[in-house]
């Protein structure tokens, strides 16, 4: 073996059909199995998925074969062996980082990251604790305030705001540790806070968006990029423990419908940027796996209907991303991220759902990218 695959996939509502016996739910989660198998990833990270934990153990056993291994965090098994449900479920949100709150399908609380590692891969999978992950991107933040939290949130202003607002992750990056090549690996899992809005679009007479949308809107990409910084935090402070960490980050970083607009028209930057540092700190920015992609195949969602507030843009949006650090292109070592490395999976994707094209497995395509080991 000389490369292993890494992929992401956002796999809608997985928590939906993982019990589910109805012969719709029974055959999509059918055809999720079909195309986690078809796109042979060896290390698989799965967003939106289920904190269901031992559901999602049966669907790894009998619909892939048992042949992945799901990255836990130590003390999960005694956690599920709780006889109380909502004591289970109160520590299995603690322990993770991820909210307890009414795990309603589509939100926060029915969608967790987990990580699939193949097992021949012989990789030594295995979590870090957001406990720890918060402490080490706390002690990067330049203001005393936040520097001072031990509760994992931080404090944000909405636009031209003057009071100080909480906020934490709505889904809390996981972060797996691995050996790939004999050297320690970190891939960041990360589901960042949705700019979905419900509220109807309002307008000036000049145009310009007022109302409930426009304060909804701003607060939630306000959330979403302090989100980025943060994990940006993280990595900063893994490049203070040691020069050349080597770090994956890789989900769906929901900076899609109506971005263009709000960085054109509300100066609300891009996330990307956020995430991925600054040049003149050039060893600790992060590379893009899909940059040299083919620029007209580089979406993995599509938006159904006008975006809200730019209704001509284009509807392919990339949603997906695969990031890393500069040590993962150095040509004398291994891993190796090499050039033309990432994709979007378009055509696995396209053939197990053309026969379903009203009940698909993802309204997201995986992307992946190709590490090369040996």
């Amino acid at each position: 073996m000389t490369h292993i695959r890494l992929t992401s996939w956002n796999i809608k509502e997985l928590d939906e059909v993982l019990n589910g016996t109805r012969p719709a739910e029974v055959a999509r989660r059918a055809a999720i199995a079909e195309q986690i198998l078809a796109l042979d990833a060896d290390i698989l990270c799965v967003l939106e998925a289920s904190r269901d934990l031992a559901a999602f153990r049966r669907f790894v056993t009998q619909e892939l074969a048992d042949q992945y291994e799901i990255a836990i965090l130590p003390g999960t098994d005694e956690v599920l062996a709780l006889a109380d449900e909502a004591e289970k479920w109160r520590e299995l949100t603690r322990l993770y980082g991820l909210p307890n709150r009414k795990k309603s399908a589509g939100g926060p609380a029915a969608q967790w990251i987990w990580f699939l590692v193949r097992r021949s891969l012989n990789a030594a999978p295995r979590l870090l604790s957001p406990r720890v992950f918060d402490e080490f991107a706390r002690a990067q933040f330049e203001d005393a305030e936040d520097r001072d939290r031990d509760d994992g949130r931080w404090i944000v202003y909405w636009w031209q705001g003057e009071t100080p607002v909480k906020h934490r992750h709505d889904r809390h990056p996981q972060v797996l540790q691995l050996t790939l090549a004999g050297k320690p690996v970190e891939i960041i899992g990360c589901h960042l806070k949705s700019k979905i809005n419900q509220a109807k679009v309002e307008r000036n007479p000049d145009g310009s968006l007022t109302g409930p949308y426009l304060r909804t809107a701003t607060q939630a990409r306000g959330k979403l990029a302090s989100e980025a910084v943060h994990v940006r935090k993280y990595i900063d402070a893994r490049f203070a423990q040691e020069p050349d960490p080597l770090i994956f980050v890789v989900g769906d970083l929901n900076d899609g419908p109506g971005k263009e607009f709000f960085e054109r028209k509300y100066m609300l930057f891009d996330l990307i940027s956020n995430l991925q540092g600054s040049i003149f700190e050039a060893r600790k920015y992060l590379n893009h796996a899909l940059f040299d992609y083919e620029g007209e195949l580089r979406w993995s969602y599509f938006l159904h209907g006008k975006d809200k507030v730019d209704p001509d843009r284009d509807p392919k949006v990339l949603l997906d991303h695969i990031l890393f650090t500069q040590g993962l292109v150095d040509k004398t070592s291994l891993p190796r991220v090499e050039p033309g490395a990432g994709k979007v999976e378009h055509l696995i994707h396209d053939t197990i759902n053309a026969m379903r094209p009203k009940d698909p497995t993802s309204d997201h395509k995986p992307v992946s990218c190709m590490i090369r080991v040996a």
